[in-house]
């Protein structure tokens, strides 16, 4: 069993060698999901099963985060000790700066968009 807690949260704990999360299609995981609805899926993904949950982009595992502690120890204090794709990246990269470029991009806590 694992222990994880962000500060101000109850520490989440799983079964297992791995974190929760939802069972995903065999050989794609979850791509269909994502590529439908990325925040949707993202956010319902949290709501079900914590900061930390188990996700496959295809046939590749990976992790979910959304505490901010979690974010900062992957991101910044122990970034060496994780690895990050570098094709997810690149890809990554390549939407968010055609995204960012799109007007209709970003949106208010109150749903309007800028």
């Amino acid at each position: 069993m694992a222990d994880v807690a962000s500060p101000g949260t109850a520490p989440q704990s799983w079964q297992g060698p791995h974190p929760p999360g939802p069972k995903g299609l065999p050989m794609i995981g979850h791509l269909l999901d994502i590529r439908r609805d990325p925040l949707g899926f993202f956010s319902a993904c949290c709501q079900q099963y914590g900061n930390i949950v188990s996700l496959r982009f295809g046939t590749w595992p990976a992790l979910l985060l959304s505490g901010p502690s979690d974010l900062e120890t992957v991101l910044v204090k122990a970034a060496d000790r994780f690895k990050k794709n570098t094709f997810f990246w690149r890809q990554h990269h390549r939407r968010a700066a055609a995204e960012a470029t799109d007007p209709g991009f970003l949106v208010h806590t109150d749903g309007s968009s800028s």
